[in-house]
């Protein structure tokens, strides 16, 4: 799901370059820098991983450059009709997010295969619900997510997170299935629980990470119930 929701925000920051053939080329030689310094910088792939996956993309949706377009246009203009100042910046996103969003799933999920096609509104889901609990959370539940006790430990050194990371691993090149990543969500929620639970011994720290996972599992429950039922 973390591939496939920073794949989204690349399209859609590609379909707001420059329509001159100059200034694309360079802004693929800038990203292509950027891939790099990623790569020297951090020890990881991510962004050479994420430009092959926006190429198959295009290849299989020759027009998602004017789809993403037209959708932007409509999510500017969803954005603009919001009216400011009298609501928190929870609860424009509460109330605004559903509708000003949808454009952009749907323009995305117009060139996914049958088995991936809910994917993009599922991600907005529990985008939603992330920030919905943010909202919901105390500063110091949220700054108990930068805890430094939860960089303890290795996650590939946890049997619970070895299926997950290979999963991530086998997968990194090509786009999920919603079964897949609903299936998904209970592992890395029993992940993150055992990695914290090892490195963490605050209860407050520990159910600061918890409570966004119970977050996004109340959020997908409608559509990964049925899924992950045995």
């Amino acid at each position: 799901m973390k591939t496939f929701a920073i794949l989204t925000v690349f399209l859609f920051a590609y379909a707001l370059a420059d329509d001159s053939n100059e200034s694309k080329s360079l802004e693929e030689d800038d990203i292509k820098e950027l891939a790099q310094l990623v790569k020297d910088k951090f020890n990881t792939t991510i962004i050479y991983d994420l430009l092959k996956l926006a190429k198959k993309a295009e290849e299989k949706c020759p027009d998602i450059e004017g789809k993403i377009e037209g959708a932007i246009d409509q999510i500017l203009e969803c954005i603009t009709d919001i009216e400011l100042g009298a609501d928190t910046l929870c609860s424009l996103i509460r109330n605004n997010w559903e509708k000003c969003s949808k454009p952009g799933w749907d323009a995305v999920a117009s060139c996914l295969p049958a088995e991936s096609k809910d994917l993009p509104h599922l991600f907005g889901k529990v985008f939603f619900a992330l920030v919905d609990q943010a909202c919901n959370s105390t500063v110091e539940q949220i700054l108990e997510l930068l805890n430094p006790c939860g960089l303890k430990n290795n996650y590939e050194t946890f049997p619970e997170c070895k299926d997950v990371l290979k999963t991530f691993t086998s997968h990194k090149n090509e786009l999920p299935s919603k079964s897949l990543v609903c299936s998904m969500l209970p592992k890395l929620k029993n992940c993150a629980e055992a990695h914290d639970k090892a490195g963490c011994e605050n209860p407050i720290t520990r159910q600061a990470s918890n409570q966004f996972f119970e977050a996004v599992e109340d959020a997908t429950k409608d559509d990964c119930d049925a899924i992950n039922k045995p």
